[in-house]
């Protein structure tokens, strides 16, 4: 004999548990829809169904939320009450948007009803119902960015309640225009841990499940993906409504990469002989020069009687491009499902380096603008060169940073670890670089930390209104490090990413420069970029700087620039922010 068999033939129901088992039975059998009870108008269908694990409920749809609620039944349960029920006799509700999917699923037995659990696992199967499914997450506690999938069983003895729920759900989700409904999915087998493949599988029945398209290439080559996105006529991209990365940051940067040295239309490219223009047109003649150049009046945007220096046109062009959102691609959103070393771009507009909240953002047509700088670079030889262009959405930075990244190119065999292994040896051998860094400073008003709906992003201008008091400043030093983070550049090493209060698209980045200092010194800064909480910022040797563009001049010995992880080699570079160039499938960090 069984289990279940022993466990039947030790346990015997009095006349009166089987009545009031069978009375919960029929309860439930003889439920019936109820359209349109009120006469509101926005109640579109009410109907009492059961609810896996809970019930009996009365379940009420709305153009904006679905609302179900225990029906009372505590006459009828008395020692049978499951210990849930009366949690779940309060109202429970979510808005429509936060339903990705809805589908039927047949006829079949109803788990848990309402009742003596005790009851229901004696006599199985009891109660068989049409039955379907409504879709949607829930975010955790203790980390609200993170969602986690939530499926709510619903059931009903006429097949035709259950069709006429699921077609009204289908109908007001199809009219959420901003879902989308076909998309092309690069994977890169090769990035990270090489682990794409395997994660897409994980997401790819969510996406099948919300009734969206995929187009699904895996990419054979480094460059694959910038090759394609190069080549993609308009036509070919307006047959999807987004394209999703599985990967990490440097798939992203290949897209980004293909699309925009097609069709970015911007002008003003920062020339070599502009940035020298610029340097040695503003360089402070004080003593101490190289190491903080004093602020001068001629470097204003305004002349003394507040009328337009005509003579520095780069300077307003990019005050332009900071203050204005102007999408590359308008048709077209971007979203990463997480694979890579460190994920920074989806951590950073996410709050969560897990690929199903990434997945669900995704799906749900979560959207918000980003802003991409443009890196123009040149290096000096005998034979004049044309200048390398590149877009970058998280980091750029040289020396430590990009000695880094030329150090770990030779150790892709080793993973994400190469990091850490490059990462030593370049610390110990703490070098130091003489450079010119030049950029229009905005004072650095607000310390609020980017998260959902943000303030500072939303603003139309995020410059100061009396824009002709902007000083362009520059500064000749030895520097370990220069950095441009265009956003908080949060991961695994830095929880609180690089700096930790930049926002995703308020058209400015953020200098660091970290200036020489001992070796002790550089790595208390490093140490306060690992913990939560740190302050890897506030140390004497460190500046920090609010900036739409800046200008960067090698002297002496070089490094490399380490672009969203890839290599720029360039001695003479400049850098604009555009804002709000592309529109990414995310809403930003929650608040914790």
């Amino acid at each position: 004999m069984n289990l279940a068999g022993a466990w039947n033939s030790l346990v015997e129901l009095t006349p009166m548990e089987v009545q009031r088992y069978h009375s919960i039975q029929e309860s439930i059998l003889q439920d019936r829809v109820v359209e349109n009870p009120s006469d509101s108008g926005d109640v579109l269908l009410e109907s009492d169904l059961h609810l896996d694990h809970i019930g009996l409920v009365t379940v009420t749809l709305s153009e904006r939320s679905l609302v179900w609620q225990s029906k009372s039944m505590e006459d009828k349960l008395e020692s049978f009450s499951l210990s849930c029920f009366r949690l779940a006799s309060l109202p429970h509700e979510f808005p429509l948007s936060e339903i990705y999917g809805v589908e039927s699923f047949g006829w079949g037995p109803v788990r848990k009803f309402v009742g003596a659990s005790a009851v229901h696992r004696l006599l199985k199967p009891v109660i068989r119902m049409h039955r379907f499914s409504i879709h949607s997450f829930q975010r955790l506690r203790n980390s609200r960015s993170k969602w986690l999938p939530r499926t709510y069983d619903f059931a009903h003895p006429e097949l035709e309640v259950c069709h006429r729920w699921v077609k009204c759900l289908h109908n007001l989700l199809s009219k959420d225009h901003k879902r989308p409904k076909d998309l092309l999915v690069l994977i890169n087998p090769y990035g990270g841990k090489g682990i794409a493949s395997s994660k897409w599988a994980m997401v790819s029945p969510l996406f099948s499940r919300a009734g969206i398209k995929t187009k699904v290439v895996t990419t054979e080559r480094a460059g694959h993906a910038y090759e394609m996105m190069y080549n993609a006529t308009d036509d070919e991209l307006k047959c999807h409504d987004g394209i999703v990365m599985v990967g990490g940051d440097g798939i992203f940067n290949e897209v980004i990469n293909g699309l925009a040295l097609k069709r970015h239309q911007a002008s003003s490219v920062l020339t070599a002989h502009q940035i020298s223009q610029l340097i040695t047109s503003h360089r402070s003649q004080s003593p101490k020069a190289e190491e903080e150049a004093a602020l001068l009046d001629e470097s204003r945007l305004c002349s003394e009687t507040g009328s337009s220096i005509l003579s520095e046109p780069l300077l307003v062009h990019a005050l332009s491009n900071s203050c204005k959102f102007a999408p590359l691609v308008p048709w077209l959103r971007f979203g990463i499902i997480p694979a890579g070393s460190t994920d920074t771009i989806v951590v950073s507009t996410t709050g969560t380096r897990d690929p199903v909240t990434a997945a669900l953002h995704i799906i749900l047509g979560d959207s918000m603008p980003l802003d991409i700088v443009r890196l123009t670079g040149w290096k000096e030889s005998k034979q004049p060169e044309a200048p390398v262009i590149r877009y970058a959405a998280s980091f750029s930075g040289y020396g430590f940073y990009g000695d880094v990244a030329r150090e770990s190119e030779s150790l892709r065999w080793m993973g994400p670890s190469r990091y850490d292994y490059a990462g030593t040896k370049v610390f110990m051998r703490h070098r130091k670089y003489e450079a010119e860094v030049s950029y229009l400073d905005v004072p650095n008003v607000s310390q609020s930390i980017c998260c959902v709906h943000c303030r500072v992003c939303a603003k139309e201008h995020s410059l100061p209104e009396d824009v002709g008091q902007l000083l362009w400043i520059t500064k000749r030093a030895f520097f370990h490090s220069v950095g441009a983070a265009i956003m908080s550049c949060r991961n695994d090493k830095a929880p609180d990413g690089v700096v930790a209060h930049a926002h995703l698209a308020d058209g400015l980045l953020h200098l660091v420069l970290v200036k020489q200092c001992s070796r002790p010194a550089y790595l208390m800064h490093l140490i306060q970029l690992t913990r939560r909480g740190g302050n890897p910022l506030g140390l004497d040797f460190i500046e920090l700087h609010k900036t739409p563009l800046f200008t960067f001049v090698a002297h002496g010995d070089e490094s490399v620039w380490n672009v969203d992880g890839e290599i720029l080699a360039a001695n003479k570079l400049g850098g604009q922010v555009f804002r709000g160039l592309i529109n990414f499938f995310a809403l930003g960090p929650e608040e914790q």
